[in-house]
């Protein structure tokens, strides 16, 4: 168990923004900050794959009558004993208890690293729109506020794991081939092109010429002192 990898970044599916503020602008739009933070589920998940589903347990209880406590304990195997660590959160307006147990449990992962590093982002203004946008979230503020719709923003790209792999430039063979001899052959380099543009129609492709005249070409290589240096090149 290598328990410095709940502190790893999340994709961004497995992080989830709330309004933390909002306001009427004088000309009756809505202006409105968003917090991000990780999911239940992404904690669950994220305690599985680094402790084993066997060594990590949580519990809930109730506290000061409005409010729920969680404590998310991980088995230590070299002390054998069980490490807990707790936070609490206020029941919610919107899901009252269910909003509380989800909410505390979200900040006793936050006690072991689980998405801390989401703290680090600054409250963000999000996009908002008094009419209905597909896709944007409903947000009913109550009091003297219309409902609202808002987006979520961007995340910075410190901020969120990507499995994307870096696409690599699509390399033609030929050409790098073609480059490889260039490099190799030197100053014998315009002996060689000399001798392609007297033999062949210079409007010819490339890759016929390699296709078509391969052993002329690699004997002329050969000539020239540079063939055994190709070895490896891909003809």
């Amino acid at each position: 168990m290598d328990i410095n990898k709940l502190d790893d970044l999340f994709e961004e599916d497995e992080i989830e923004w709330r309004i933390s503020r909002s306001g009427k602008k004088k000309n009756g739009d809505i202006w409105a900050t968003g917090l991000a933070y990780v999911t239940a589920r992404a904690i669950q998940n994220r305690l599985d794959d680094v402790c084993g589903k066997m060594f990590w347990q949580n519990e809930f209880r109730e506290w000061k009558g409005d409010a729920q406590l969680c404590g998310i304990s991980i088995y230590n195997k070299d002390l054998n004993i069980w490490v807990t660590k707790y936070d609490g959160s206020e029941n919610t307006s919107f899901s009252g208890t269910k909003g509380g147990l989800s909410g505390s449990e979200k900040r006793a992962g936050c006690q072991w690293g689980i998405g801390r590093y989401l703290y680090k982002l600054p409250e963000t203004f999000v996009e908002t729109s008094l009419t209905k946008i597909p896709g944007w979230n409903f947000q009913s503020p109550g009091k003297d506020m219309p409902s609202f719709y808002w987006n979520n923003p961007d995340l910075p790209s410190w901020a969120v794991k990507t499995n994307k792999e870096i696409e690599k430039p699509v390399v033609d063979p030929v050409k790098e081939t073609w480059s490889k001899i260039k490099l190799i052959a030197g100053p014998s380099m315009n002996d060689l092109e000399e001798f392609l543009k007297v033999k062949y129609i210079d409007s010819l492709p490339l890759k016929n010429i390699w296709k078509t005249h391969l052993k002329e070409i690699l004997s002329e290589l050969e000539r020239l002192g540079i063939e055994k240096y190709l070895q490896d090149l891909p003809f």
